[in-house]
């Protein structure tokens, strides 16, 4: 039996699981209490993602040796892979209770907890797992995402330096550095661990949203032109007339100069609660309510919507919330995470959101004298000047100069219905927009539509020229030329708060 059971060992490691569980099959046909022979057949089930048979010989091995926490592990992770996470838990707990250094069960528990938020208990069982394992780079690296969670950078710098210093090859452990050392105020040595990340992985994409979002400043004089953005707000004062019904309660996110809370409150509703983060801008608000004659029916709260307390902040959950906190790349002002939340806790059963939807879509920049001027510098005064192209940033927005005269396929790269959660989800998608006529393209260039209320939309159109919001454009490393009938591909990534686009082929 033993030379049965070696050879079965090693066509597992070979994984070749079905020999080895017929092997081992045999072997339990005539001992059916060979502990050994049940761990090893539940591995072969397990890694053959047969995971209810793998179940039933972990049951069994257990009710042979109740103490046996290895299989309590893999039980666990065969209920966490079925999304039962409380069943999960318990097994994974059941298994420290017998042997309290089961690495296995402590990182699948901090997983676990770090999930529900449960920060301070991941970080506990982390600690415990980093004393076993000391040189395990991946344990220092979840420790450092747990404390950037709760804003305690310094561990998180002592921990991801820890995980740096093991193992200098993860794009991903230099990206966290970055993060954190950004986060604190030491801009120079994150750009540095970002360019590390990407010297690593040249299309790592969050290395290049972190570089971006230093090299891009945030300029508050933005709030000007979208003010002054007639056919948006005109298009927002038509959804708020339809939408808004005598004796709603209205929640305003971002409050901004307080206009679309004045236009609620003429429009009939009897309150109005804005909430704003930024101090100043928020009392600027109050003041122009009061000029207007509307302190009495608008609320300004000084706080993020997601700190709002229902009883306290708004006296019951709103009937309509209004939001303008898209950026000119739909997601880049924490959209995702506010309208979540919002959903979740702040609006009635059947309440109304403006806007209800929206789509970013992308097309190619054809190349032109004008569009060019903005972005990219060639000969001047008889100088070529190209090299200094590779200190610019990849991704940019601007006012265009001029009407773009789109040659190439309109795509919808991302939708978004705010009723949904499930839509606001980060993702990966990669499309083709295909090319109409021989060109050559600087990049892409996307725009935002937004289905505001029913049949009420708005969309910034570049050929229009006309919005507030600018248009990011995404340069190509060095202009494309591509015949009709060929076809760009491109790879699209939503996160939380920013979106990339990225050339891949020309087909």
């Amino acid at each position: 039996m033993g030379e049965n059971f070696s050879a079965a060992q090693s066509l597992f490691d070979e994984e070749n699981y079905q020999a080895s569980i017929n092997i081992l099959r045999q072997i339990l046909s005539a001992d059916i209490t060979s502990i050994n022979a049940l761990m090893l057949i539940s591995r072969c089930m397990l890694s053959s993602n047969r995971d209810n048979e793998a179940s039933r010989y972990l049951e069994k091995a257990l009710l042979i040796q109740p103490e046996n926490h290895e299989a309590m592990v893999f039980l666990g992770e065969i209920f966490q892979k079925a999304n039962d996470i409380e069943s999960a838990k318990r097994y994974y707990e059941k298994a420290l209770s017998i042997n309290e250094n089961n690495l296995q069960a402590l990182l699948a528990l901090a997983d676990i907890e770090s999930m529900l938020e449960n920060k301070k208990k991941s970080i506990i069982l982390l600690k415990q797992a980093a004393e076993i394992a000391s040189n395990n780079a991946n344990i220092w690296y979840k420790l450092a995402n747990n404390y950037i969670e709760q804003r305690r950078l310094i561990e998180a710098e002592y921990c991801s330096m820890k995980a740096n210093n093991l193992n200098q090859n993860l794009s991903e452990y230099h990206n966290q550095l970055g993060k954190i050392r950004y986060l604190k105020g030491d801009r120079y040595s994150a750009i540095n661990s970002f360019e590390k990340a990407l010297d690593i992985e040249p299309r790592f994409i969050p290395a290049k949203m972190w570089l971006n979002m230093f090299y891009s400043s945030s300029v508050p004089a933005w709030h000007i032109p979208m003010m002054n953005d007639l056919k948006r707000n005109n298009a927002y004062m038509e959804a708020i007339n339809k939408a808004v019904k005598n004796d709603m309660v209205v929640l305003e996110i971002g409050t901004g100069s307080g206009l679309l809370s004045m236009m609620a409150v003429d429009a009939g509703a009897s309150k109005v609660i804005t909430c704003e983060v930024e101090t100043t801008i928020a009392q600027v608000a109050e003041k122009v309510i009061f000029e207007n004659g509307f302190s009495d029916d608008i609320k300004v709260v000084n706080k993020k919507s997601t700190e709002l307390v229902i009883g306290k902040d708004m006296p019951t959950k709103a009937d309509l919330v209004l939001s303008e906190i898209l950026s000119s790349e739909f997601v880049g002002e924490g959209i995702i995470p506010t309208i979540t939340d919002a959903n979740t806790r702040l609006i009635r059963k059947n309440g109304k959101m403006i806007p209800e939807s929206g789509e970013i879509l992308i097309s190619l920049l054809p190349n032109s004298l004008k569009a060019r001027e903005d972005i990219l510098v060639e000969n001047m005064c008889g100088y070529d000047l190209s090299d200094f192209n590779s200190l610019t940033q990849t991704k940019i927005s601007r006012i265009l100069k001029e009407e773009p005269s789109f040659s190439s396929s309109i795509e919808t790269a991302f939708t978004f219905n705010f009723y949904d959660k499930g839509t606001l989800a980060e993702q990966e998608r990669i499309f083709d927009i295909e090319v109409f006529k021989n060109s050559t393209y600087l990049g892409f260039i996307t725009w935002l539509k937004l289905n505001l209320y029913e049949n009420i939309s708005f969309e910034n159109e570049p050929s229009k020229l006309v919005s507030g919001w600018v248009n990011p454009v995404y340069l190509f490393e060095k202009p494309l030329s591509a015949s009709a009938g060929q076809k760009v591909r491109v790879k699209a990534n939503l996160k939380r708060d920013s979106a990339w686009f990225e050339f891949i082929e020309l087909l």
